[in-house]
């Protein structure tokens, strides 16, 4: 070979070798790239067909996993959370209420995914659903704090699941959704790269993947309907958010570094500046936040934060000061604040980038002022969306108080009937025309609708509603209470035999502990023998019976037969709705479905005077 050709080959290696190197870099981090879709793509639907038809009984513990092995772990999320102190019974924990076992369940879902995703490489995983107060209720769906956090670093790897609670509620985050409604399971991996990550420090590409599926089972009243569809899933990086730059690489000779692209500006203008609003009609102001990009674009898609030092976000009046709503189409997120009295409020609205609930520098945010104020005599009233029989605290402020005494009465608007005096007499003070205290009203039984507070001149006669008032507060709207299903009495039937064998009649008296009527039914009632602690959620009887409905308030006693297979001594329980067919809302109605335990002794030589002999009767 030639001096000629040996640096012809030369040449011709040197101007292929960068090639044939980048190319062999290609493959390994490609093939790194597929191994974290397929890998999160897998876990996703583990994780989904896992969820829909695997439900750990409501307040057990459970001591195994799902392949039979022991598990030496915390408590949660295996078992309930319990409250403070532990009951002794723990750690079968049986009053775990719904909202802390729907949690448990989405921890575990969340669990079963990473443990699909066996042969990647995580640095920080997302997985955790916090537990809270074990009583809190869920928060609507967004972006989990840990992902928000985490989801610019290298090697994160985040589980979040969504689901139905009713076929009436929005979507809920953490939550497992409840039967014949659908799950949805989403897997985020930032799968870190291996050569690149030599050029550019931590170096990585997302891979997402999403699977959706029917949970078993059916809602009673909904067979014959399709299940609703789950909406789109917020997205891991929310509009609005900076995209991170890469730090430009070092120059092998002096002179400026590169000039970074600018980061996109975006800007929140609330849609007034300050505002007046006259009470009690007034009461509402509905209000707007636009966001805008630096070229004056509407933007949609984005999460923007209200917050309030007066009035309530809520219709009631009271609490929730913050809200978070996105913007739509037109760029605009909308909300309405309300006031119950006369009051000025500071209403801020922003971008929370960081989700920490703080206005930072690099936030667009922008402040309006709403001022609410009355003319001549008005009332305050304490909650303008009650339950009903719920008593509410009620103000007459500047009364003229020549004219004592007032009466207070309860009238109708719209479709609702039902009128009712809620006080009289009612004087204000002399020298400032108000009550000295608050005057406490009842929701009069039944209510339901829309209503409001009037003040009349002396007692006001028969009805008068509508009729030339002194004042009048803002509309009221009453909610229906959930149903509340409970065991009130569990015994035996009069001269019942205690034996085996032989069937043994009991009573039981069901109630309706709630002004509302039982809708979603039918409901049933299950009785159990020997059982070592109450029955849980869906766990099936020696016996069912059905019932249709009940009225408000009311009662009624079913009667049924169980046997018992042995003599000795015996326990006897019953549970209502064991099926958990009906809403009982989360004020504790369903913590008191269950009646128990009876203690019996069953004989097995019983006693039957109509078979005796009384040989002073004569021989029978």
């Amino acid at each position: 070979m030639t001096r000629k050709s040996i640096g012809q080959a030369l040449v011709e290696l040197a101007l292929i070798l960068p090639l044939l190197i980048g190319l062999f870099i290609g493959i390994i981090d490609s093939a790194l790239l597929v191994q974290g879709y397929l890998t999160v793509n897998y876990a996703a639907r583990e994780a989904a067909r896992w969820a829909i038809v695997y439900q750990p009984p409501q307040g057990e513990c459970l001591t195994h996993d799902t392949s039979g092995n022991p598990i030496n772990d915390d408590n949660w999320p295996y078992c309930p959370e319990p409250p403070s102190p532990t009951p002794p019974e723990y750690p079968n924990y049986y009053e775990e209420n719904d909202d802390a076992y729907y949690r448990r369940r989405a921890q575990l879902i969340k669990l079963e995914a990473i443990k699909a995703t066996l042969g990647l490489r995580p640095d920080d995983i997302c997985n955790y659903t916090p537990p809270n107060d074990y009583q809190a209720p869920h928060t609507p769906a967004e972006i989990d704090p840990c992902i928000n956090n985490h989801r610019l670093d290298s090697g994160m790897l985040g589980v979040q699941v969504w689901g139905l609670p009713s076929f009436e509620e929005s979507v809920m985050e953490n939550h497992p959704g409840r039967e014949g409604l659908p799950v949805r399971v989403r897997v985020i991996h930032n799968v870190p790269l291996f050569i690149f990550d030599v050029f550019w420090p931590d170096a990585y590409v997302r891979v997402i993947s999403e699977a959706e599926m029917i949970n078993e089972g059916v809602q009673v009243g909904y067979g014959n309907q399709p299940p609703p569809t789950l909406p789109a899933a917020p997205p891991v990086d929310p509009p609005g958010t900076p995209f991170p730059t890469v730090p430009p690489l070092p120059t092998p000779t002096p002179g400026a570094s590169p000039t970074p692209t600018p980061l996109p500006i975006y800007h929140v203008d609330l849609d007034f500046v300050e505002e007046h609003n006259l009470l009690p009609d007034e009461r509402e102001h509905l209000l707007a936040a636009h966001v805008t990009d630096s070229t004056g674009q509407s933007v949609a898609g984005t999460r923007v934060m209200f917050r309030t030092d007066a009035g309530s976000f809520d219709y009631s009046g009271m609490g929730h000061t913050s809200v978070s709503e996105y913007s739509g189409a037109d760029g605009h997120a909308r909300t309405a604040i309300y006031a119950n009295q006369p009051l000025t409020a500071t209403i801020h609205a922003w971008l929370d980038y960081d989700g920490d609930l703080v206005i930072d520098a690099d936030e667009p945010s922008d402040t309006a002022t709403k001022i609410w104020t009355t003319q001549d005599a008005y009332l305050i009233v304490s909650n303008h969306h009650p339950d009903p029989l719920e008593w509410i605290a009620i103000d007459l402020m500047d009364h003229p108080a020549p004219n004592n005494p007032y009466s207070l009465w309860w009238c109708p608007r719209g479709g609702a009937a039902i009128t009712e005096r809620l006080a009289y007499p009612v004087n204000v003070e002399a020298d400032t025309w108000d009550t000295a205290s608050a005057v406490s009203g009842q929701i009069p039984a039944g209510a339901l609708g829309t209503y409001r507070i009037e003040s009349h001149q002396g007692g006001g006669g028969a009805d008068p509603c509508g009729a030339s008032p002194v004042a009048y507060s803002a509309s009221i709207e009453v909610a229906e209470l959930p149903p509340d299903l409970r065991i009130v009495d569990l015994a035996f039937a009069a001269d019942v035999i205690l034996s085996p064998w032989i069937p043994i009649t009991i009573n039981i008296t069901i109630q309706n502990n709630s002004p509302v009527t039982v809708t979603g039914g039918p409901f049933d009632i299950d009785t159990y023998l020997d059982l070592n602690s109450a029955p849980s959620v869906q766990q099936l009887g020696q016996d069912k019976q059905w019932l249709s409905t009940l009225g408000p308030n009311e009662s009624t006693t079913l009667t049924t037969t169980i046997i018992t297979y042995k003599m000795g001594e015996h326990t006897l329980w019953a549970q209502v709705d064991t099926s958990n067919y009906i809403a009982e809302g989360d004020g504790g109605g369903e913590l008191n479905n269950t009646a128990g335990p009876v203690d019996f002794f069953a004989m097995d030589c019983v006693f039957d005077a109509a078979r005796s002999d009384d040989f002073d009767a004569g021989l029978k």
